[in-house]
């Protein structure tokens, strides 16, 4: 097969369209897969570490910009659409995802002029505008929530859940411990804010382990922190005396995971699916400013299903946080009916089901 895998800008959008190259190129080498996104996205910085090859358009966001950012967005769509043509041409693929992002737009847009298959992978249980316009477009939509399926033509639904990356559940507790050179006989909270971070996550916590009384509860953090709040975050762990792990970007994602008997994070997607699919417990601050404000709406399904607990971040102090922390990690008997919800809600096999699937769209292409 060949397959563009179109979108990016964040872990959320980028690390689906991963899983599922991964799952091609694992079925057969031979296959080729093209990312294409936007030179600023994290795709640009992460998919050489992956072997994987990115083109880059350039194209910009309009919802939530200023007026003449909006006006510059839309000068630059034609000249998107042009380059993703050009693209299409070269690479002639079987198929294109689009996986969300600013460059997932023009090349989908692009799959539909030229007759090729198109596909969507949407993550989150309310879509946002642009897959909302482009699913009446493509051939088939893959679903993470069932709450999305309101949003797209029935007929076109497949629900498979979020590919994840390989590697998740095999590696053990104490392996990945000593990976972050973490203690084996502390309690481990794993605080991710996304790949990006989280400045107001980051701000809450440092807060809460300065002042925080453990009350001689052994706890230990480890922290991804994102760039602009690393120096600092370190630097309050080090006054709190709190032992931690701190990183402005954690590449071995799947060992935090194995590592963790607790996570603070927000509610994105993808974060969410890792959680389920390593069986991880969860305090969720979902980002308030999300788009249709479907971190909010992700975080709930987590809630209804016993996995996970939501505070709302207007409403999250330091001391709030500290105590829920305390209160679920000396209650081993909640954290293990949290991890089994968690676990019962996963789709460890999502990345399978998506690219069998592309594989039918490629043979009728």
């Amino acid at each position: 097969m060949r397959v563009i895998f179109a979108g990016g800008g964040t872990g959320g959008h980028l690390y689906p369209a991963i899983a599922m190259a991964q799952e091609v190129l694992r079925r057969d080498p031979a296959s080729r897969v093209l990312f294409v996104g936007t030179p600023e996205g994290i795709e640009s910085r992460i998919l050489s570490k992956e072997g994987l090859e990115l083109k880059t358009i350039r194209v910009k966001g309009l919802k939530g910009k200023k007026m003449m950012e909006q006006i510059r967005a839309l000068l630059g769509l034609p000249r998107a659409l042009k380059d993703s043509l050009s693209i299409l041409r070269s690479f002639q693929p079987e198929v294109v995802v689009g996986v969300g992002g600013y460059a997932s737009g023009p090349l989908v847009l692009a799959s539909f002029f030229m007759g090729r298959r198109a596909a969507l992978q949407e993550q989150n249980s309310i879509p946002g505008i642009t897959n909302r316009i482009l699913g009446k477009l493509v051939d088939r939509i893959y679903t993470a929530y069932v709450e999305s399926h309101s949003y797209f033509p029935e007929k076109k639904i497949l629900q498979t859940g979020n590919p994840i990356r390989e590697g998740f559940g095999r590696v053990g507790r104490e392996e990945a411990l000593r990976h972050f050179s973490l203690d084996p006989d502390r309690k481990t909270v794993f605080v991710l804010g996304g790949s990006l971070g989280a400045h107001a996550i980051n701000r809450i916590v440092s807060d809460m382990v300065r002042t925080a009384d453990w009350k001689g509860l052994r706890v230990q953090f480890l922290h991804q922190t994102g760039e602009a709040d690393y120096q600092e975050v370190l630097k309050d762990y080090g006054a709190s005396g709190v032992r931690a792990s701190v990183h402005s970007y954690v590449h071995e994602i799947v060992q935090a995971y194995a590592a963790a008997d607790l996570a603070v994070s927000r509610a994105g997607a993808v974060a969410l699916s890792e959680l389920c699919v390593s069986g991880v417990p969860s305090v969720l601050i979902p980002f308030p400013y999300a788009a249709d404000d479907h971190q909010l709406h992700n975080a709930r399904v987590m809630a209804d299903a016993g996995a996970a607990e939501v505070l709302v971040q207007e409403d999250v102090t330091a001391g709030k946080l500290g105590e829920r922390i305390q209160v679920l990690l000396a209650d081993p008997v909640r954290l293990e009916k949290m991890s089994k919800a968690a676990l019962g809600h996963a789709r460890p096999q999502a990345a399978r089901a998506v690219v069998d699937d592309l594989e039918r769209l490629a043979r009728s292409n």
